[in-house]
Parts: structure tokens; sequence; C-alpha cells
């Protein structure tokens, strides 16, 4: 009953994004069908308009639905996701965890792309590297703080919510296994994310977000990581923009090689350090029909 609920609230909130996101690409005269390769002239306007478009979608698809699904259970929103102090050290470790993942996720890219997938899977690309290409589109340091606040800030807010506070939790449910509630969920934030190249690399931030999430028993660790993260690769599109050369450079197997190992061994032995002496949630952590207090045991 709880997850046809939550399905309802999340329909909903779609319905809400599609009804505004067609008045506002009405209102902007965007014209989102143009965007069909990274060859497109992309001006101010379709930024603009694409960065709106993102932070909607976030919260009237992701946010809202949560929350309000929040506000019906047993327990107030901060216990039920487990906002709790941050402490200092490891927080500065969500930094190097984002290097490491950072390093991974370019090796993996690079690794996949240097095979076919097929023309729709090369068309779903090209759509998308042209959809990024747009919504980076940076020339001041204004153009990076927005696209830091729309494409890091509020995605890990209203992504971190929705899929580690409640998917995650209905998973577990089910399941009944952490680990496969974490894989599943992970497994379901790439299929949000569209992308056949990015399935393997993003399948894995999320996996390492949900591992996070469930042994510190904290949410906002994985929303600093999340934010970190996206932040680290907003800062990197805009040097390659000043670099061109850089984005048509093809990666030598032995540098991919060198990204992936480098990039498990500063994850690995990071989340190693950061968990020791942790606990997180119970393994019975589940939605509750009870107060989370009997659910939560976080170390």
């Amino acid at each position: 009953m709880q997850l046809l609920f939550f399905l309802c609230l999340y329909f909903l909130g779609t319905a809400l994004f599609m009804g505004s996101s067609q008045a506002l690409t009405s209102m902007m005269h965007i014209d989102l069908k143009s965007l069909n390769s990274t060859a497109t002239p992309v001006d101010s306007n379709l930024s603009w308009g694409l960065l709106l478009l993102n932070g909607l979608s976030q919260v009237l698809t992701f946010l809202l639905p949560a929350l309000a699904f929040i506000y019906l259970l047993p327990d107030r929103p901060r216990f039920f996701l487990s906002f709790k102090p941050v402490k200092g050290s490891r927080a500065a470790s969500m930094f190097i965890v984002a290097i490491g993942m950072l390093a991974l996720i370019l090796g993996l890219s690079a690794l996949l792309q240097s095979f076919s997938w097929g023309t729709e899977a090369d068309t779903m690309q090209e759509q998308r590297k042209a959809m990024e290409a747009a919504l980076l589109r940076m020339d001041t340091v204004g153009d990076i703080i927005i696209r830091v606040i729309f494409i890091a800030l509020i995605p890990a807010f209203c992504e971190e919510i929705f899929f580690r506070g409640i998917v995650q939790r209905f998973f577990n449910s089910f399941l009944k296994r952490p680990v496969f509630s974490i894989i599943a969920t992970g497994l379901f934030f790439a299929m949000y994310h569209a992308s056949i190249y990015n399935f393997l690399p993003i399948t894995l931030a999320g996996i390492v977000l949900g591992f996070i999430y469930h042994r510190t028993g904290n949410i906002w660790y994985a929303i600093l990581l999340h934010f970190l993260n996206n932040g680290i690769q907003v800062l990197q599109a805009f040097w390659v923009s000043r670099n061109p050369h850089l984005e048509e450079e093809q990666l030598p197997i032995y540098v991919i090689i060198g990204l992936l190992v480098a990039g498990a061994v500063i994850v690995f032995f990071t989340l190693r350090r950061i968990f020791a002496g942790t606990h997180g949630f119970a393994k019975t952590w589940s939605m509750p029909y009870q107060s989370s207090y009997q659910n939560n045991i976080s170390g």
C-alpha cells in the first residue's frame, strides 16, 4: 500500500513537471528538438531554459513526491531520512572519495566509448552530449556558480532524498538484504539518467552513494558526495571548454587502466576508513510501520 501511494505521488509530480515544462518552453520559446547534436548552436536563452527545466524536474518529480510521502509517515522527515550532525573528518573524506569516483567515471566512460553499442546508443549519446553542452555553457564565474547550484546542489539534495532516502528503503523492505537493495537502487538510479554509455559509471556511483548512506546512517554524507561529484564535473567541463583539444583526444588504454586502478584504490581505502567503527542502519531497515528509532541503530 505504501509503495502504491508513493508511485501515485511520483506520477502526480511527473504530471506537474510535464505541464510546467510545456508552459516554460512556450514562454521562453525553447525548441528542445533542435538539440540533436553538439554542433547545434546554443544561445543563452536555451541554456537558461534547460537549467530551469532541470531544476523543475528535480523539485517536482523527486523532492515534492518524496516529502509529501514522508510527511504522511509516523516519523518526522528529519528522523526518517536520518539528517544528523556531520563530522568534519568524514566530510573531508568525501572529497577524497569524489576524486576517486571521478577517476573511475572517466576511466569507465572512456573504456565503454571505445566500443560501439549500436546506432541507437550512439544517437542517445549524441543527444545527451548536446544537452550537456547547452546546460554547461559557461563564460563567467557567475555562470559557473549558477551551474553548480542547478547541476550539483539541487540534484544532490533532491535525488538523494528520493533514491537513497526512499527508493533504497523500499527495495530493502522487499529484498531484505542491504547489499541487494543498494545494488538495485544503483541500477534504478542509472536507468533514470538514460545513457547506455554512462550506465555502468552511474550505477557504480549510485552503489557507492547507497553504501555511504547505509553504513554512516546519515543522508548528509550521500548528499555531500553527490554534490562534490557533480560539482567537480562542472568545473571539469569549464576547463575542457577552454581547452577544446582535450575533448577530442582519445585516452590511451594505459591511461584508462591507470584511472580505473587509482580510482578503485582511492574509493576502497577511503570508504574503509570512513566505515571503520560504524554500524549504520540495521539489516531489517525498511519502511516504518513503527518509529524508526527501533529500525535505526546508526553509529
